[in-house]
């Protein structure tokens, strides 16, 4: 009954109150991986870290073979800027991960945030080659790995074809047009820069 209930809620966009149920739910069978996930998602939506934090790491300790609870405990720990936890939970969720590159992709990009975050500039650019390598259609990891590359002037054509690849794909999406845009003001290729601004 608690699970309908959340589901009819979760149509009408009451993320909050279809969470409260399904935690209902999940006092009656802790055991339900269905559930848990669900929650998880309703937290990340919602994006409210401590919860997803706090029910990942339940989670995890109940199901601690599913890369998924890992994926989104490491979302929450680098939004919470908790990066040593973020690249430890990427480290064990990375030993489940079997033929996914995607989601292997997923993981080696947060671990690579954490990395950038901490300072360690070298370790993070290692990581996000091996993200994009994984997944060479991981656009977020592609724009971020491209704004990074443009701050520190590094290896600025690769940035640009990476950035560039991304517009390709979302050509209407404000910040990878402004990555790409910073991107070619970098290399001095001001006059495009501005038409990517504007």
């Amino acid at each position: 009954l608690y699970t309908v209930r959340a589901e009819s809620l979760l149509k009408k966009g009451k993320l909050e109150e279809a969470r409260a149920v399904l935690l209902k739910a999940l006092e009656i069978e802790q055991n339900d991986y269905i559930l848990w996930e669900r929650v998880l998602f309703i937290d990340n939506d919602m994006q409210d870290w401590e919860n997803l934090h706090k029910h990942s790491i339940q989670a995890m300790d109940l199901f601690p073979n599913q890369p998924q609870v890992y994926l989104l405990n490491a979302v929450a720990a680098i939004q919470l800027e908790k990066y040593d936890e973020t690249i430890a939970v990427t480290d064990e969720g990375l030993m489940y991960v079997v033929d996914n590159k995607k989601f292997e992709s997923q993981l080696l990009m947060l671990k690579g945030e954490a990395y950038y975050k901490k300072g360690n500039k070298k370790q993070a650019c290692e990581l996000f080659d091996e993200t994009v390598t994984a997944d060479p259609e991981n656009y977020i990891a592609m724009n971020n790995y491209a704004y990074y590359l443009s701050l520190t002037g590094e290896k600025l054509d690769q940035a640009e074809k990476m950035s560039g690849k991304v517009i390709e794909k979302f050509p209407d999406n404000a910040t990878y047009l402004d990555t790409y845009a910073w991107v070619l003001f970098k290399k001095g290729e001001f006059k495009l820069a501005r038409f990517y601004m504007e």
